[in-house]
C-alpha cells in the first residue's frame, strides 16, 4: 500500500474541490465577501440615495436663495 496512492490522491483533490466550493458559499453567505450581483444592486441602491440627496440639498438651497432674496 502506497501512500500517495494516486487513487487516494484523487480522491483528496476532489474532496479539497468541494470543500473549497463550500467556503466560498459559506463565505458569501456569512458576508465575508459579496458576490458580483450583489454588489451591482447595492450600488444602484446607493446611486438612487445619492441622487436623492442631491436633488433635496438642491432645492433646499432654492429656498434658502429665494428666503435671502425676499429678506434684500
Amino acid at each position: 500500500m502506497e501512500i500517495l496512492n494516486p487513487e487516494l490522491l484523487s480522491a483528496l483533490s476532489d474532496l479539497g474541490t468541494i470543500a473549497l466550493l463550500l467556503l466560498i458559499l459559506i463565505a458569501g453567505a456569512r458576508g465575508w465577501w459579496v458576490f458580483g450581483w450583489h454588489y451591482e444592486e447595492v450600488a444602484r441602491e446607493r446611486d438612487a440615495w445619492r441622487e436623492i440627496a442631491l436633488s433635496t440639498t438642491s432645492l433646499a438651497e432654492k429656498a434658502i436663495q429665494r428666503l435671502e432674496r425676499r429678506e434684500s
